[in-house]
């Protein structure tokens, strides 16, 4: 039984593999940039195809390759991953001519054949706008208490928002926008620093959170929210929503009530860009096979992360995969777009449109 158990879970990983070709999880831990050189590090991690040598891009310009080293740390957190520990990768070369916002592509390759990417970005000639709520609010929203870490995911997760709203509707077109589960402004301060022109409001069910983002943030935008819809704001309000962790927490009823939710302060042709844990999370947790396979989503798994700010059986760790999505969230939204591993390089990020 073991055996076959094995095969089943093989098969499944095979399957899985192959929908999501061309992507990658990883995080990069270092950009720095000194005059005309930039240091980059970080790591590459693919659930079932080990990686030798990465190639590192800013922008459309290719800097360097490099083959991978040994991170024990990665091994650690991606235990069920036999390839995890040689994942490491860094690289110093001179900084082509870019703007301030700099896409930073690291490409993973087995021998010549490649493997799949990983998107990130960062801020040229700024320490990123350095974030400092607290340690608690940090890892509330995150699981790290690093500031370094918690900025870089703010500003990845703002810059992949940003492309995706380009992309299906225009920077231009976006006159305002919520950040529907704020936090401590992990995505909303990079969101302002880098679309100044937009109108930007945020909310959240974490009141202290919600007090530290007008104090430090931008004073005034952003509202606490209750469990429950109704949200503090009228109807048709806005020309995109993005929820970046939030739709991964909730149950899919829970789900269903806040995608109304949205549907309803979303403008006619606006953009809803949420994050879900979908088949390329999955990847890195076996375990979730069986109920995923049946049912394409796994909801009963509480989280603890916002014990004490919610009750502890209504924060969950979520898990779907896109035929789940399309089919249920298509009752509220045209699904545009769901794009695997398109936020953060770990969750997908699915783009629906309210019909005009």
């Amino acid at each position: 039984d073991a055996e076959k158990d094995h095969g089943r879970r093989q098969q499944w990983l095979i399957r899985q593999s192959l929908e999501i070709a061309g992507r990658v999880t990883g995080w990069i831990d270092v950009a720095l940039f000194k005059g005309d050189q930039v240091e980059i590090k970080g790591w590459l991690l693919h659930p079932t195809l080990p990686i030798d040598s990465v190639e590192i891009a800013l922008g459309a310009d290719v800097i360097a390759r490099v083959p991978v080293h040994k991170l024990p740390n990665v091994a650690a957190h991606y235990a069920t991953v036999s390839h995890a520990a040689y994942s490491g990768f860094s690289a110093t070369a001179k900084v082509p001519d870019s703007d301030d916002l700099v896409r930073i592509t690291a490409r993973g390759f087995c021998g010549t054949e490649p493997v799949g990417y990983y998107q990130s970005f960062a801020l040229r000639g700024s320490d990123a706008g350095r974030l400092s709520p607290s340690s608690v609010l940090m890892k509330r929203v995150s699981g790290t208490e690093d500031p370094t870490s918690f900025a870089q995911m703010g500003l990845c997760a703002a810059g992949d928002l940003m492309q995706a709203a380009d992309k299906h509707l225009g920077l231009d077109k976006v006159k305002s926008l919520l950040d529907f589960g704020c936090g401590s402004g992990r995505v909303g301060y990079f969101l302002q620093s880098i679309w100044p022109d937009v109108a930007y409001s945020g909310c959240d069910i974490d009141a202290e959170a919600v007090t530290w983002c007008n104090e430090n943030v931008h004073d005034g935008a952003f509202k606490t929210m209750e469990m429950q819809p109704p949200l503090p704001y009228a109807d048709a309000s806005f020309d995109v929503v993005v929820a970046v962790s939030v739709m991964t927490h909730l149950t899919r009823e829970e789900q269903h009530k806040w995608l109304a939710e949205v549907r309803r302060v979303l403008r006619p042709d606006g953009l809803f860009l949420p994050s879900i844990h979908g088949a390329f999370a999955a990847m890195f947790n076996p375990d979730l096979r069986s109920e995923l396979e049946v049912s394409g989503i796994t909801d009963n798994t509480l989280d603890p992360a916002l014990d004490g700010v919610l009750p502890p059986d209504y924060y969950r760790s979520t898990f779907q995969l896109p035929s789940f999505t399309r089919k249920e969230w298509a009752r509220h939204f045209e699904v545009v777009d769901i794009m695997q591993a398109g936020c953060g390089g770990f969750q997908d990020l699915v783009v629906l449109r309210k019909p005009g």
